[in-house]
């Protein structure tokens, strides 16, 4: 439907994109992540969610934590967040 011009659809999916960028946004100010990963249903909702989210960065974020931020979907599917909660566990138990 977003990619079909649905003004409706893409409406709301311009609503959501910047609800989940103002929660990340929150998260990279008091974090400083160097890149955030989408994953889920919210990673496969294509290019125009994407280019929205993008956008949140640059109106919620501390300036100099924005200028290191990486946003972008998963390649790895998913289960992504559990593969970097398993590199977590081990970097803490090999103290790497």
């Amino acid at each position: 439907m977003l990619d079909e011009g649905n003004r409706s659809a893409r409406a709301v999916a311009r609503n959501a994109a910047r609800a989940v960028g103002l929660v990340v946004a929150n998260l990279v100010d008091v974090v400083n992540p160097s890149h955030v990963v989408i994953s889920g249903e919210t990673a496969r909702l294509g290019p125009f969610f994407q280019q929205a989210l993008d956008e949140a960065p640059t109106e919620f974020v501390i300036p100099i934590f924005r200028e290191k931020l990486r946003l972008a979907p998963t390649r790895w599917g998913d289960d992504v967040a559990l593969l970097g909660a398993a590199v977590g566990v081990f970097q803490t138990v090999l103290d790497l």
